[in-house]
């Protein structure tokens, strides 16, 4: 992997799976997000803002990563429009599938993050709902192909649920 600029990154503590893909015995419930995932066996879990990131490694150190968002964002269609050339400016577009998961409609883009040598992968899953569940993840683009099936078997253990509105702020008293 390289850094921004082009220089060598230093030696990564992670190393791209090996076998069959191994996910948590249990699922990551992501709460007001709307949605449940088991995430790649011996990942470090992060939770975050609307939903939870996963690294193979350490916080710190890690060669892979795996965000799970909930946005508010209709339709697949929608996000594209609104934020597809931003994915797409990065790179080369690797391709793109229709699929689904929990039964619903989803789309998978890969892209090759040239500067960085990566593969950026998003996944979105329409919820039915004004929202969709946006996943990103991010593999050096040497071990894309090992990680792949991991990513894609997490993505796949994917349960929707009802997102829960954000707490408003309250008024400020006088």
């Amino acid at each position: 992997a390289r850094r921004a600029g082009g220089k060598p990154a230093p030696p990564s503590v992670a190393k791209p799976p090996e076998g069959p893909p191994k996910l948590a015995d249990a699922a990551y419930d992501a709460g007001a997000a709307g949605f449940r995932i088991r995430l790649p066996a011996g990942w470090s879990v992060i939770p975050v803002e609307r939903g939870v990131a996963a690294v193979d490694g350490l916080a710190w150190d890690y060669d892979a990563s795996l965000q799970v968002l909930s946005v508010p964002v209709g339709s697949i269609r929608e996000y594209l429009d609104r934020y597809g050339e931003a994915h797409l400016e990065k790179g080369p577009l690797l391709g793109r599938r229709d699929l689904e998961i929990d039964g619903r409609p989803a789309a998978r883009l890969a892209v090759v993050v040239q500067e960085a040598e990566t593969v950026e992968e998003v996944t979105l899953v329409e919820t039915g709902q004004v929202r969709l569940v946006l996943a990103i993840s991010e593999v050096p683009a040497e071990s894309f192909d090992a990680y792949a099936p991991w990513l894609h078997e997490a993505l796949g253990s994917l349960r929707l649920g009802e997102a829960q509105a954000p707490p408003r702020a309250k008024a400020a008293t006088p």
